[in-house]
Parts: structure tokens; C-alpha cells; sequence
């Protein structure tokens, strides 16, 4: 029995400002999962949070309740935890658990003292203002896809321990269906000895390589909105990438192909996976999950 990790982007399953129907993208997600655990794959589950991150900043301007990031973190977990539970019982008959998930950082951590990760929706001066007296996180002028506002910045450190990652091995070794690190975890550090949860994004996709590693998965999978990497992106010599092994994807890295906080961070934990023992890592679209393990989709990377 083969075993895997599907990783689902956050904005794949609802846009901001409830733009999108997310039971109907879950659905579609969930039942090409469906499929493949028919096909007798042991399948864990991870997720990003940004739209619903985003949601939650945006209510506590109308409801003046002041929550941490750790725990807004902890509340999407639950909640898209719920909905792909909910939509997959629905496809196929199943043991699933969505696990609570804290995941360590280091407290030294460059990206700590030097907040650099957006979240949220894209803001005016005045609603950002707003929204800093409550919530009290930096903020910086950004501009997303043409267009210019503010946005929340918060550290992005690099995982380095998942805290139940004991009680994950013990699900998926059970047969059970185990969705954990949603949104790349909960970050926390070790305060004299003592677990505290910190304002800070860990990015999901390095969540979801660590993940990989500690349940011996075979394959990777990171769904997002595009189907394949590109490489000289919005250019005239544009190209999808089909297969390519690790020494490509590094040197298409450190040629600087890919974004900052989008196919960058996909990229590294698809090399940081294959690194760790893992066979073959795959980035494609939400929609074609199935079709990339069939090998009909997606970019494989493999050794």
C-alpha cells in the first residue's frame, strides 16, 4: 500500500470575500481523494488557511474580540478540518480524524525578529488602520495583482518539529484518514521549557514536506490553482515544466523562476521531500490531484 501527502492550498479552497462556492471546491477535491484512497493509498491530508485567516481578522474589526494569530491558526484548522471530514464521508465509507496540530519553531528564527509573510485581504490605509488597533500586527503597503493597499506582515519560520507527530504516525500506520497541519500548523516555541504560541505563518508547504517525512510517504502532492510550474513566467519564452529532477528544480531556484510566498516555497519542499527519502513529488491543480497520479498532469519532481 502506497502512502502520500496531498497538500491544499488555502485560496483553492475559498477565495477571499466569499468570491467562490468552498462546499463545492471541496467537493471537487475531496472526491478525486476519495478515488485514490480506493486505489489503496494511505492518504494524510494538509491545507493552507490565507482566505480564512483573512475572514477572522476582518471580525474582529465587527466584533471587537481580540484573538491571536495562534489561535485564529487553530480555529481554521478545525473548520477545514470539518469540511473535508464532512465532504469525504460523503464519497467514501472512512475512518477520519483531523488533528489539532502545534508545530515548534525556532525562537531564533531570522524570519522572527523580521516579519515579511502578508496575510489577509488586501486593505485601504483608512480599514487597516482600523483593523492595526485592534488586532495589533504590522502592516506595509503591497501590491497584488496590479493593484496597490495594505496588508498585514507577520514572520514566516521555518517548521522544525511537529509536537503530535507521534499520535499522526499512530493514525495513518491505523488506516485512518488524517488531516494535520492545516495552514502549516500552529507555531509555538519553547519558553523556558514551557510550549507558547507565537503571531507567525508557517508556510504549509514546508508543513506538509516534514509531514511526508515523518510518516515515510512515498509521494507528495501540493495542489494549487495551476496545473503545472512554469519557468519564466510572463515572458515570452514561458514553459511548463512536465518532469524534472532536483538539480533542475534547484537551479531553476536559484535562478530566481519562481515567486516569493507562491511557487518558490512549493518548489523547496518538493526538493526538501525527495531529500528526506521521499520518491516523487508532484505540484499541480486542485482539480487534476487524480489525474497527476495517473500521470496525465501536474509537474513531477523526482530524484
Amino acid at each position: 500500500m502506497k502512502r502520500l501527502v496531498i497538500a491544499i492550498g488555502g485560496n483553492a479552497i475559498e477565495l477571499p470575500y466569499g468570491l467562490n462556492d468552498k462546499f463545492k471546491n471541496i467537493n471537487v477535491v475531496c472526491k478525486q481523494i476519495a478515488e485514490i484512497i480506493k486505489r489503496n493509498y494511505e492518504v494524510l491530508i494538509t491545507h493552507g488557511n490565507g482566505p480564512q485567516i483573512g475572514n477572522l481578522l476582518l471580525q474582529q474589526v465587527k466584533t471587537k474580540i481580540q484573538r491571536s494569530l495562534s489561535e485564529m491558526i487553530a480555529m481554521t484548522q478545525a473548520e477545514i478540518g470539518f469540511l473535508i471530514q464532512n465532504s469525504l464521508l460523503n464519497f467514501i465509507d472512512a475512518k477520519i480524524a483531523t488533528i489539532i496540530t502545534q508545530v515548534l519553531v525556532d525562537e531564533n528564527d531570522p524570519e522572527i525578529k523580521n516579519p515579511t509573510k502578508p496575510i489577509g485581504p488586501l486593505l485601504t490605509k483608512n480599514e487597516i488602520e482600523e483593523v492595526a488597533s485592534i488586532i495589533k500586527l504590522p502592516y506595509k503597503k503591497v501590491t497584488v495583482k496590479d493593484m496597490e493597499g495594505y496588508r498585514f506582515v507577520v514572520p514566516s519560520p521555518k517548521p522544525v518539529k511537529i509536537i503530535e507527530e507521534e499520535i499522526i504516525q499512530k493514525l495513518v500506520e491505523n488506516k485512518i484518514i488524517t488531516i494535520a497541519g492545516g495552514g502549516g500548523g500552529i507555531p509555538v516555541i519553547l519558553n523556558n521549557g514551557k510550549y507558547q504560541g507565537i503571531d507567525a505563518v508557517i508556510d504549509k508547504d514546508y508543513t506538509a514536506s516534514l509531514l511526508a517525512k515523518i510518516i515515510n510517504a512515498e509521494l507528495l502532492i501540493i495542489a494549487t490553482n495551476v496545473e503545472k510550474v512554469k519557468i519564466n513566467f510572463r515572458k515570452p519564452d514561458e514553459k511548463e515544466l512536465d518532469l524534472i529532477n532536483i538539480n533542475e528544480a534547484t537551479k531553476y531556484l536559484q535562478e530566481g523562476h519562481f515567486g516569493e510566498g507562491s511557487m518558490k516555497p512549493k518548489v523547496q519542499a518538493c526538493i526538501d521531500f525527495l531529500k528526506s527519502g521521499g520518491k516523487m513529488a508532484i505540484i499541480t491543480s486542485t482539480e487534476k490531484i487524480l489525474d497527476s497520479i495517473e500521470g496525465k498532469a501536474g509537474t513531477k519532481i523526482i530524484k
